[in-house]
């Protein structure tokens, strides 16, 4: 079954100048966030880059600190990730379609909007941050009904 595209939004190249500014010209700073942003967003290794002879829980501690200070929001607009963009992808996201191999008609892809029906619902206050834990079970009944 072929799944539907992936929704994509070119990332502009920022000005470095400008994401310099946004540093408030702090280039420790920004060299912090460029390691954070490859350590898969880990402030712990990040801070353990520039400072290997801290303790890892000093270091989870002083790196968030370190983190505070970047004001990711100026950042992402610099990439042009603003909010538009996103209740554009939240938008697409929700009318995600795919090509249905026995009509070949493009029908609603179920599979791919659940999560942004989820991210949707979260925001409307509809549905809950952390979803009830659910547990199937199932009951074996032909046995009993047979006895009786």
């Amino acid at each position: 079954m072929e799944k539907s595209a992936p929704i994509t939004r070119k990332i502009r190249k920022p000005n470095p100048e400008k994401l310099l500014e946004i540093f408030n010209n702090d280039l420790e700073l920004m060299d912090f966030f460029n390691e954070w942003s490859t350590n898969g967003h880990n402030a712990t290794k990040a801070y353990l880059r520039f400072h290997p002879n801290c303790t890892e829980k000093s270091a989870s501690v002083l790196g968030a600190r370190v983190l505070g200070k970047v004001n990711k929001a100026e950042i992402m607009r610099e990439f042009g990730l603003d909010e538009n963009a996103y209740f554009k992808q939240l938008n697409d996201g929700l009318n995600a379609t795919k090509w249905n191999d026995f009509t070949g008609d493009r029908e609603p892809d179920h599979k791919t909007r659940l999560p942004y029906h989820d991210k949707v619902g979260r925001m409307l206050g509809i549905e809950s941050e952390q979803q009830p834990n659910q547990t199937n079970v199932q009951v074996n009944i032909s046995e009993a009904m047979n006895k009786l």
